[in-house]
């Protein structure tokens, strides 16, 4: 079972964002499997949220921020870098 996550509103924004844009320039179903990899990631975060690895920040707060590794497979190579700057 899966911990209890929350997606921050600025965040939920901007996967919407990122799902409309790549719904516009690739396909809809290359956006709802960006909201499946970004669902994905959440939930292993969610499981384990020492996942990853931490990075270092002059700003506060960021300071207990973790950089979490997208799954392997992934529809589009962009997604995993954007995805990892959103989480």
């Amino acid at each position: 079972m899966t911990p209890p996550y929350r997606v921050l509103p600025v965040a939920d924004a901007d996967l919407d964002d990122q799902a409309a844009d790549l719904a516009r320039t690739a396909s809809l179903e290359t956006a709802l499997r960006f909201y499946d990899a970004a669902r994905t990631t959440f939930e292993r975060i969610a499981r384990d949220p020492g996942l990853g690895e931490r990075r270092e920040s002059p700003n506060p707060r960021l300071a207990n921020l973790f950089h979490a590794t997208p799954p392997r497979k992934s529809p589009n190579p962009e997604i995993p870098r954007r995805l990892a700057m959103i989480v």
